[in-house]
């Protein structure tokens, strides 16, 4: 443990760092954010920032370095000639004494006018000032510092200053995307190129997607997911029931759509489609994470969580990839041929749709919900802001209606049914309980007080749902709608 006094010339030179760097940042993120109109992350930079320049801190300390190399006049002659082609500047100089200024490091020192001193008094060289200023004058003294290395440090600061110019204008034209988008392109050239009949049935249901889609019906089977890493599929009794994927580790699925005989899931970062018996199984898309995955007809539509939230569409063979909105979408869904979907601007909460190519965008109400589910003219939701559970009339100007005065995970609805859990303070924020009530808020009942429910699914006449005790995922389960009686799916 180093004492107070020892601690004293880090502590200065962290302050220096962290004052150093505080406005150009600040004044670079507000480039971002009023200039291209780039949302940007102060937190990450008043978190990173001080731990930057406390890590930094030690080489910036004052230190002397005892060259070992006598003084005379031959020494002299020959540093400073080297001193002509560096990034070293005399701004002093008596007969024992030669004060330098680097010209490197050029925001901190014309802040702090940082200087070392050559120090050539009892006949031997000795250098003093920061610990990595005095590091690099010796590398010179000794002739271990190259042309290239002299060049390349303005190269570099040229290099840096011109990505950090760019990567707004980067983001903001989606070029970095559209590069990504065309790597992706070629990572699944060989996939297998389908044209199913459009139906003009979703993929799966809304509430189902709300909740991860961790369950989905076709024609002839029930298909869902076990303990988030095995994708089974049975018979509408759950009969017959048979393991499509069952994975021993690493990333788990979700967000599970059907069309035809195909069956589609994300994993980790990438898209997936198989047969519905399991076979042909293939990437389509390998891009990032997907968010709400909605699948209608030949296309497939999802939130982007790595450009910004994005909405974005693409086919059923991973083709075709772009965006059909730039704003940070907060949640959508779709009906009737139409995209809703809630974002915020300005500090403003709304709902607005759109047609199924992003345009034609029409203002539905001032709110701003999340997970919502519209079932004829009424939207049932969770508001962003208070996680509670409200159903709100389209085309009326009255208020929104609380159902659930309490904080929400998730919810679905059922039939004429609304089931919830509740938001706990477990690592993750897991549901809490499952309760149901009636779609008006009246006939509240708890079915099960279970820990970390999760993945609610409405398939035929059932909910299926995971709970248990302890981290992590627990089994699932399924009740009859309308019914009390758990019934674990082993």
């Amino acid at each position: 443990m180093l004492s107070m006094n020892k601690m004293k010339p880090y502590a200065k030179a962290a302050m220096k760092l962290l004052s150093t760097f505080a406005i150009p940042i600040a004044l670079l993120f507000l480039v971002y954010k009023t200039v291209f109109d780039i949302p940007v992350n102060w937190r990450f930079a008043i978190y990173f920032l001080p731990i930057f320049s406390a890590a930094s801190s030690r080489h910036y300390v004052p230190s002397v370095i005892e060259t070992g190399i006598k003084a005379s006049e031959d020494f002299i002659a020959g540093f400073k000639n080297k001193l002509e082609s560096s990034l070293w500047e005399i701004v002093k100089e008596s007969e024992e004494t030669i004060v330098l200024r680097p010209k490197f490091d050029i925001l901190y020192n014309r802040l702090w006018r940082e200087h070392v001193s050559v120090d050539m008094s009892g006949g031997r060289v000795r250098l003093f000032g920061a610990k990595a200023y005095i590091k690099r004058l010796k590398a010179l003294i000794d002739g271990k510092r190259t042309l290239w290395e002299r060049i390349g440090v303005r190269i570099a600061a040229y290099i840096v200053l011109i990505i950090m110019l760019l990567v707004p204008v980067l983001l903001e034209y989606g070029l970095v995307n559209d590069l990504k988008i065309r790597i992706d392109e070629y990572k699944t050239r060989n996939v297998a190129i389908l044209d199913l009949e459009e139906t003009g049935l979703p993929g799966n249901t809304e509430g189902n997607i709300n909740s991860y889609g961790g369950a989905v019906e076709s024609e002839d089977y029930f298909f869902y997911i076990k303990e988030n890493l095995k994708l089974c599929r049975s018979g509408k009794d759950f009969e017959n029931e048979t393991a499509l994927i069952d994975k021993r580790g690493g990333t788990g699925m979700s967000y599970l759509n059907t069309a035809g005989e195909w069956v589609f899931f994300t994993s980790g970062k990438t898209m997936n489609r198989m047969k519905d018996d399991g076979s042909r199984q293939e990437t389509i898309y390998s891009m990032g994470y997907l968010l709400d995955v909605h699948l209608l007809d030949n296309w497939i539509y999802f939130i982007s969580h790595s450009d910004r939230f994005r909405l974005y569409k693409m086919d059923i063979n991973g083709k075709n990839l772009h965006s059909i909105s730039d704003k940070g979408i907060r949640d959508f869904s779709i009906y009737d041929g139409r995209i809703y979907f809630s974002h915020e601007k300005d500090g403003h909460g709304m709902l607005e749709s759109m047609d199924m190519d992003g345009g034609d965008v029409r203002l539905v109400a001032d709110i701003l919900p999340f997970d919502f589910v519209k079932k004829g003219d009424t939207l049932y939701y969770t508001d962003s802001r208070d996680s509670n559970l409200y159903k709100y009339r389209l085309g009326e100007a009255g208020c929104p209606e609380k159902l659930v005065d309490r904080v929400i995970s998730k919810f679905i609805v059922s039939g004429d049914r609304i089931y919830y859990s509740l938001k706990s303070e477990d690592v993750g924020y897991p549901g809490k309980g499952l309760y149901r009530i009636g779609l008006d808020g009246g006939l509240s009942e708890k079915i099960t007080d279970g820990d970390w429910v999760e993945s609610m699914s409405s398939i035929g006449d059932w909910l299926l749902f995971h709970s248990g005790e302890g981290h992590g995922w627990g089994t699932l389960k399924r009740i009859p709608a309308g019914g009390s009686t758990i019934i674990e799916m082993d």
